[in-house]
């Protein structure tokens, strides 16, 4: 009987201990992602914004042939900032754009102007009231500034990379770099290009080495300075991680860039 009681104390003393366990794990991973998720898991919406908002419109036609009627639903820049909520743009400002065409290929050039101030009637006249031959594509950021946050600084980014894809022609298509923030778009992405008709599918060594990505986006900020890591995909090229130095303070502006491949690749298509 003695040697009962015993034997029922240790097994009472071995479960609370195995309850106490399971408690402080609970704690312990209160507030932690449990499904495989990092904490930069839904800075992926933004980027999916984007790319809806910009890729596959239709090109107005009298961007390219000024003979052609203007038609007044074109894309208003504006409301790229709607997608990414970390970002304003200085009071009392607007974005536009002018279309720069050549012939060889054809590409919105954004800018900034005072609301109450007439947009610029073409890429000419642009250039003409900027005094320069040939004007910087992201002279408008120095009117956008982030909350200061770490999705801020991303959402910037995304901003300077894939803001001003939209109403691509021809040479211009070649600019399709598209950031991946999570888990769910790079296993969706490999799948698109194991499969897709334009151009190479990836090889299945290609498939292998993307999956094993980590697209998780790594902000630091330290005093005036922000690193910001992020995996890219460019059907030209493939895979890349780069790194950008900017300032945290505004106008913000990117000090060093630190690109490397991870995976190669090319869809073999030549505009």
């Amino acid at each position: 009987m003695k040697w009962s009681r015993l034997m029922l104390g240790s097994v009472l003393a071995v479960l609370a201990f195995v309850i106490l366990g399971c408690t402080s794990s609970i704690d312990f991973l209160d507030g932690i992602a449990t499904d495989g998720r990092s904490e930069t898991e839904n800075w992926q919406v933004s980027v999916d914004a984007i790319r809806e908002m910009t890729r596959g419109q239709p090109i107005p036609q009298h961007l390219i042939d000024p003979e052609k009627p203007m038609q007044d639903d074109t894309f208003d820049p504006n409301q790229l900032l709607t997608a990414l909520p970390h970002l304003s743009l200085h009071q009392g400002y607007s974005l536009d754009f002018v279309y720069r065409y050549d012939g060889m290929g054809g590409r919105p050039i954004l800018y900034a102007r005072e609301e109450s101030a007439a947009p610029y009637e073409s890429y000419e006249a642009y250039q003409d009231a900027c005094g320069v031959e040939d004007l910087p594509c992201d002279a408008y950021f120095e009117y956008i500034e982030t909350d200061g946050t770490e999705e801020g600084y991303f959402q910037w980014l995304v901003m300077r990379v894939m803001g001003g894809q939209f109403y691509l022609y021809w040479h211009s298509g070649y600019d399709d770099a598209e950031f991946i923030a999570s888990k769910a778009r790079l296993d969706e992405m490999v799948d698109e290009m194991a499969s897709t008709e334009f151009g190479e599918p990836l090889t299945s060594s290609q498939r292998r080495k993307a999956l094993n990505i980590d697209p998780a986006p790594v902000v630091e900020i330290t005093g005036d300075l922000v690193t910001v890591s992020v995996i890219w995909f460019t059907r030209w090229g493939g895979f890349y991680e780069s790194v950008y130095t900017l300032t945290a303070s505004t106008p913000h502006k990117i000090i060093d860039t630190q690109t490397q491949q991870l995976v190669p690749y090319d869809c073999q298509i030549l505009f």
